[in-house]
């Protein structure tokens, strides 16, 4: 989105009419057929709902999972540094037909958004005074055609990315170049927390759109997620951060179901600390979405948000949040400091001893011990002239690796556990009954679901990680799998194989950092357990492509990868 740091709008405390569905989200609907069809290819068909979702995009035959379901050009794009601007300018050189599909957009009004319409306004001008816009194009855009092009692409807008990437440091920022584009049917696709497909950008500027973790059948609704991390993030962050970016509140089935990665402690039974790590997780209380009631899976213990036992404990993960936000924003203000790296660890210990392993600071806490680690590795390596042969160097790599290989458990997993509830509200909801209307003995058979396969995380150990071999355990549990289960019997293996592509980024990225480290032969299988997935990944450059199948061929004794942390 155009200038994103500095056009953040401000939440409205109110619902807006939205792609969300009122009833059951992502299910089969009865709509009339829209006059235009979609220009995406076979399979999926644009309708009208007849209700305030307006226009959706429905598939008119089965997909099976991992599928492309379509690839659309997109009607205009420009680079998002460029702002407003560049949208302006790309709309005038546009052709009428692309002009007249952007103006069928559903576009979201600014004139309550002092800020927002400040902004358009100064842009605007400035265009104008820098542009000498001659009598003939001024004609084509006065300020109420500005400002409706910025309320469009405010909701309907996709980030492309016309190259591969190149290097490990793009894993982390966009790139430099990377465009802004509004795609017709892109603009139909409605959000849901538990999206049936995902989209990515073809090396020629295409919206790609596969289907993710499930099978889509004839009928259904295609989904998308407005946000990046959705699986990552408890209903409380995924709502505010819809309402702030895209200005509706998210009603999905996910939203009105269980929160399933914001678990608590129950007071009234067994609790997380007293659990055998082989044992289902038992005392454990999970919010319902439609009443924001809190209820526990074993006993009959039922509170409220206010009470003071949930309270004390919702208080203090906001707290241990807070200071994983404050590492990074140091981080990026102050730079890296070595005291970083500490401070990471024992946040990531003290969750792996009190969280449920499906809690949502697990993956936060990962993200940030790998960032900090692999910025002690390149600290060593650069200023000190450490090889990556150096014991100090090896243990911060393992410990970025393994983090990003635990990260991708607990995503697998958690994608598998979110598409099972929502499976079940398709199945115990009918056409016309909301998804929040399901039997008591249903919601709590989903409930058990969340807890019956989930294990449990160690806390990662400096002092266990100093050698090559102490992490060729773990890897080889990780190979011997092939969806990162470990030998104990702590995960059920059949409900990590959903994998997407934010799986997949986090396997090869480790990969990366343990090849560094000395492990390119494990590597080398890791990466053929995940090959099929690893040439879909959109993103992954032509060179990284080859790097990955010599690794392979080679089995790890040739490594073409260079020195992504120096380089």
């Amino acid at each position: 989105m155009p200038n994103k740091k500095k056009a953040k709008s401000k939440a409205k405390n109110k619902t807006k009419a939205s792609n969300n569905a009122p009833t059951q989200n992502g299910g089969n609907i009865a709509a009339a057929e829209s006059k235009e069809n979609n220009s995406g290819g076979e399979g999926v068909q644009v309708v009208d709902t007849n209700s305030e979702l307006g226009r959706v995009a429905i598939a008119t035959k089965d997909f099976q999972t991992g599928e492309v379901v379509l690839r659309e050009e997109p009607a205009v794009s420009f680079n998002t540094q460029d702002g407003y601007v560049g949208l302006w300018e790309a709309y005038l050189k546009a052709t009428p037909e692309q002009q007249a599909a952007i103006m069928k957009m559903q576009a979201d009004s600014v004139e309550q958004d002092p800020e927002r319409m400040g902004l358009i306004q100064d842009e605007f001008q400035r265009y104008q005074k820098e542009t000498k816009l001659d009598t003939a194009t001024a004609s084509k855009l006065d300020f109420k055609l500005a400002r409706t092009l910025v309320e469009i692409v405010l909701i309907n807008a996709h980030d492309v990315r016309t190259e591969g990437t190149g290097n490990y440091a793009e894993y982390e920022d966009i790139q430099a170049g990377s465009k802004t584009a509004l795609f017709p049917l892109g603009s139909k696709l409605e959000h849901h927390c538990a999206p049936n497909i995902s989209f990515d950008t073809t090396p020629q500027g295409q919206l790609e759109y596969i289907t993710e973790t499930v099978k889509i059948a004839q009928g259904e609704r295609l989904t998308i997620s407005y946000t990046g991390h959705v699986y990552e993030e408890p209903r409380q962050i995924r709502r505010g951060n819809i309402l702030q970016l895209k200005r509706f509140l998210c009603n999905c089935t996910r939203c009105l179901g269980w929160d399933e990665c914001n678990p608590l402690n129950c007071p009234q039974c067994s609790t997380l600390t007293t659990r055998s790590q082989k044992s289902p997780l038992i005392g454990t209380l999970f919010q319902w979405g439609k009443d924001s009631s809190w209820h526990c899976q074993v006993c009959t213990y039922k509170g409220r948000t206010e009470d003071d036992f949930i309270a004390k404990q919702l208080n203090e993960h906001r707290s241990w949040s807070q200071k994983i936000d404050t590492i990074m924003e140091r981080l990026e203000t102050t730079g890296f400091h070595p005291s970083m790296v500490m401070e990471s660890s024992i946040l990531q210990n003290v969750f792996a001893t009190k969280l449920s392993a499906l809690h949502w600071l697990h993956p936060k806490a990962y993200h940030t011990l790998r960032i900090v680690s692999t910025s002690q590795a390149r600290l060593l390596m650069k200023q000190q002239k450490k090889t990556s042969r150096d014991p100090g160097v090896i243990t911060m790599l393992q410990m970025a690796g393994k983090c990003q290989l635990e990260h991708f458990v607990w995503l697998s997993r958690n994608i598998s556990l979110v598409q099972q509830e929502h499976h079940h509200y398709q199945y115990h909801s009918g056409a016309a009954t909301t998804s929040a209307e399901t039997t008591t003995a249903a919601k709590t058979t989903m409930l058990q679901e969340l807890c019956q396969t989930v294990g449990s995380f160690a806390p990662l150990q400096e002092r266990n990680l100093r050698t090559k071999e102490s992490l060729e355990p773990y890897l080889e549990s990780i190979i011997s799998r092939g969806d990162g289960a470990s030998n104990n019997g702590d995960y059920n293996a059949s409900l990590l194989l959903n994998i997407n592509s934010q799986t997949v980024e986090l396997v090869f990225h480790a990969g990366l950092d343990l090849i560094l480290a000395g492990h390119s032969q494990l590597v080398a299988k890791l990466y053929q357990c995940f090959q099929t997935m690893l040439q879909q990944w959109r993103i992954l450059s032509p060179d990284n492509q080859k790097r990955i199948q010599l690794l392979i061929k080679s089995k790890g004794k040739n490594n073409p990868f260079p020195n992504h942390i120096i380089s």
